[in-house]
């Protein structure tokens, strides 16, 4: 059997292989969660354990967007009390904290109020270790059921609903 010293419920696959001519074969495991220092331990009924050299795992391309903090809404004109952040990550939920895109934000059409104006201190943001931290958001216009979106080249996600009064 195999296991893994860290994060292990991201080890994926088949980790008990039967001994042939000598060898466990292990064809399907993976790591789903980008770290540094791993190690696989095995062990064998009746055998002493045996633990491979640590090895990192790396984050996989940019993949998704999410809203890591949702805006909160608030007072037309007024700035927002919570600002959005959004992370950019790989398809297993990594952050990609090498990622230096640019995310913008705007309106979701057909949601909150006809004609609203999303203004914030800087659209778009650049990503910092994986993060679009935005600031100083408001809407000019009262309305329920606002969302933003956030995009980044072929990449989106919407915020949850919110109000401005």
């Amino acid at each position: 059997t195999l296991t893994v010293n860290q994060n292990s419920d991201s080890l994926t696959g088949t980790t008990s292989a039967a001994v042939v001519d000598g060898v466990a074969t292990f064809s399907d495991l993976a790591i789903a969660r980008a770290g540094t220092g791993y190690t696989f331990t095995i062990k064998a009924d009746g055998l002493k354990s045996a633990t491979s050299a640590a090895f990192d795992v790396t984050t996989g391309p940019t993949a998704q967007l999410v809203f890591t903090r949702q805006p909160s809404g608030g007072r037309a004109t007024n700035t927002w009390w919570s600002q959005p952040i959004v992370t950019v990550e790989d398809a297993f939920g990594n952050v990609v904290v090498t990622s230096v895109d640019a995310v913008s934000l705007q309106l979701t059409p057909t949601s909150g109020t006809a004609n609203a104006v999303l203004v914030c201190a800087e659209n778009p943001v650049v990503v910092v270790n994986g993060e679009a931290r935005f600031s100083k958001c408001s809407i000019d216009l009262a309305g329920d059921d606002y969302t933003v979106t956030a995009t980044s080249g072929p990449l989106s996600a919407v915020s949850e609903p919110f109000a401005i009064t």
